[in-house]
């Protein structure tokens, strides 16, 4: 008969360390996302169908409480206006309140088209699982070319997104 073979040696190896990223409940990071939307879907270029209500709604999708205490702000949103639309001066509501144009809103011409940017004077914090609003309107003048055109907004927060394409968002509008 053979022998009995003594069980083989057991190597402990040491525990395999990953080089993981931290947890999001770990790092402080926005989890905005935004939509975009218009009160028309079609606009011609004469009064008094050119002009629409654009709405920008930001909500924050936070589900864990962050480990440290940051609050969710928005530091701007930038919009792009199609080619050939002007935003209307005061026309900007806030969460459905009228907001002064003056040290809130600029608005640069770039060719045929304008660039809005609403930066308050100090961040806008919006808290877990609420939602932050602009309206503001637009017309189209007779620069704008036929055919479909996007709107595009975006929304600048403090912190880095986990998910940065979320901060993105565009409408779509016929003329």
């Amino acid at each position: 008969p053979e022998e009995p073979k003594e069980p083989p040696a057991i190597v402990e190896k040491p525990p395999v360390v990953k080089d993981e990223p931290p947890t999001s409940s770990e790092v402080a990071s926005s989890n905005f996302t935004v939509s975009k939307a218009s009160s028309q879907s079609c606009l011609e270029r004469v009064s008094p169908n050119n002009s629409t209500t654009f709405t920008i709604t930001v909500t924050n999708n936070r589900t864990e409480v962050a480990s440290d205490t940051t609050p969710d702000e928005i530091q701007f949103i930038k919009d792009k206006l199609p080619i050939g639309f002007v935003y209307t001066p005061e026309s900007t509501l806030i969460n459905g309140t009228a907001s002064p144009d003056s040290g809130l809103v600029t608005v640069t011409s770039i060719g045929n088209t304008q660039e809005i940017m609403w930066k308050p004077s100090s961040s806008w914090i919006v808290e877990q699982g609420k939602t932050f609003t602009i309206s503001f309107d637009s017309t189209v003048t007779s620069n704008s070319v036929t055919g479909q055109h996007n709107n595009e907004v975006i929304v600048n927060p403090k912190e880095v997104p986990l998910h940065p394409n979320s901060l993105r968002s565009q409408t779509q509008i016929i003329v």
